[in-house]
């Protein structure tokens, strides 16, 4: 640990103690010398004015909370490996969408930088060993996407004006936005629509206007949240009425052994070593995307109405060579 390091850790060990520490504790837990603990504590007393002093009646250290002001460290304080887990989390917010966050996280990120800086660590150097390939993003509008994110902060309905995948035509739409969706590299919003009386995902690529009203949104509960969104296979809403049985086999079965598709999934390794997963499934067409890449690995075992779909996209495809 660097010494700025020992610093804000004797700060956290004598803050989050209910009793005094003794100095043996803060020796080991600060891995330093009696000569370096004397040196950082003179630094909080004189420096970050947190007096620390010595319990006889409990044989240790602690902060002198007997003003009116209680010791709290000033600014924002964050070990070695704080600074680089919370840099490298941030540098992979930054990609989810190019200059979607930038303006939002610039502040955070400068003051990351100089923190880094102080504790002698060159951000840039293990930035540039790390990479994050977002595949086949969709435009997003920014102000688009901060008004529906605010939205859902805010319980605020917005005014929408949406084109759906099925239909070139833009319709106007309030919505009361209940989360914000990054699935797949693109971002989604589930939302009660006021014009369907229903809950709808809507892809916020396919948003060309919204607008934050002042009228508070309607709240849907988390448990009829789940149950709508989180029931089926994929970004598809409704409840999951089939289940398909998927064998695979070769490297596609350890592979996808080791995948989740779904959250209430079943797998097991036959005696031949085919891999067999079972998922509930409400609308067809991303599954099939997802099965048919394996190519000649996969294969659809039940429902027979799955087997039938994927036949005859296959022939379409075969039709087209």
């Amino acid at each position: 640990m660097t010494n700025l390091d020992k610093v804000y850790t004797l700060y956290k060990l004598l803050k989050s103690s209910r009793y005094p520490v003794p100095k043996d504790t803060i020796l080991n837990k600060l891995e330093c010398s009696k000569a370096t603990f004397y040196r950082i504590k003179e630094f909080l007393c004189s420096i970050l004015e947190a007096p620390v002093i010595y319990d006889k009646k409990y044989r240790g250290y602690r902060f002198d909370d007997s003003g009116d002001n209680p010791v709290e460290m000033p600014g924002l304080w964050f070990t070695a490996d704080e600074l680089e887990a919370l840099s490298c989390f941030e540098y992979f917010l930054t990609t989810l969408q190019s200059n979607i966050l930038d303006r939002v996280l610039a502040p955070a990120h400068n003051r990351i930088e100089k923190l880094l800086k102080a504790q002698h660590i060159s951000a840039r150097a293990w930035r540039n060993r790390i990479k994050a390939l977002p595949i086949g993003i969709r435009t997003v509008d920014t102000n688009i996407l901060l008004c529906i994110a605010e939205s859902v902060l805010r319980l605020k309905k917005v005014r929408i004006t949406y084109s759906a995948l099925q239909t070139p035509e833009q319709t106007d739409r309030i919505i009361s936005p209940q989360t914000l969706l990054r699935y797949r590299d693109n971002w989604y919003v589930d939302a009660w629509c006021h014009k369907r009386e229903d809950l709808r995902t809507f892809c916020i690529s396919r948003i060309s206007k919204a607008a934050l009203l002042k009228e508070k949104a309607v709240t849907v509960s988390q448990t009829l949240l789940k149950q709508h969104f989180a029931d089926a296979y994929g970004i598809f809403s409704g409840k999951a009425e089939h289940t398909a049985e998927i064998k695979f086999t070769g490297l596609a079965a350890k592979v996808v052994s080791q995948e989740e598709w779904h959250p209430r999934q079943k797998g097991d390794f036959k005696d031949n070593g085919s891999y067999i997963l079972k998922i509930p499934f409400h609308e067809s067409r991303e599954l099939i995307m997802d099965i048919i890449r394996w190519g000649d690995a996969a294969e659809v075992i039940k429902p027979e109405s799955l087997r039938k779909e994927i036949k005859e996209y296959l022939q379409k495809t075969i039709e087209k060579y």
